[in-house]
């Protein structure tokens, strides 16, 4: 089975997030992001096979970092530009995400849909099980639909 490719989850979310700035591989970020902004980000570099996507949204004091499996980041590229933002880091530390899913995409969107109708993190993640994870394939398109109504 195959995920999401970074040209769909950008078509998506450029379509229906208003404070979205695209979709990188981890050794392709820009120095600077703005206040109030997403994106979404495969920890693979650019020249590699996509692995898994994360999200990450950058509020006035702190940096947001959407990671579906609930795991705090050890990506050396992508902890080099969040120091370099100076702020907070906000890790997700519930994991939603199963083993055998394929949807690290389609959370990442979703996340990102909830930052930009005024959501936070802890409203995202509420709206998942956190015991059948299995669940959560069907609750995030859901969730996906809902935003995108």
């Amino acid at each position: 089975m195959i995920g999401l490719t970074n040209i769909y989850v950008d078509s998506v979310c450029r379509n229906t997030c208003a404070r979205f700035n695209g979709v990188y591989s981890c050794d392709t970020l820009p120095l600077r992001m703005f206040h109030n902004e997403s994106f979404v980000v495969n920890l693979s570099k650019y020249s590699e096979k996509g692995t898994h996507f994360i999200a990450i949204i950058i509020n006035d004091h702190s940096v947001t970092y959407f990671d579906s499996y609930g795991i705090t980041c050890t990506n050396e590229y992508i902890l080099r530009f969040i120091r370099y933002q100076c702020k907070f880091i906000v890790y997700s530390p519930i994991r939603i995400q199963g083993d055998l899913s394929i949807h690290c995409g389609f959370f990442c969107i979703g996340c990102v849909l909830s930052f930009d109708r005024g959501d936070n993190l802890h409203a995202f993640l509420s709206k998942f099980n956190a015991i059948e994870l299995r669940e959560n394939d069907k609750i995030i398109i859901q969730v996906i639909k809902q935003y995108i109504r």
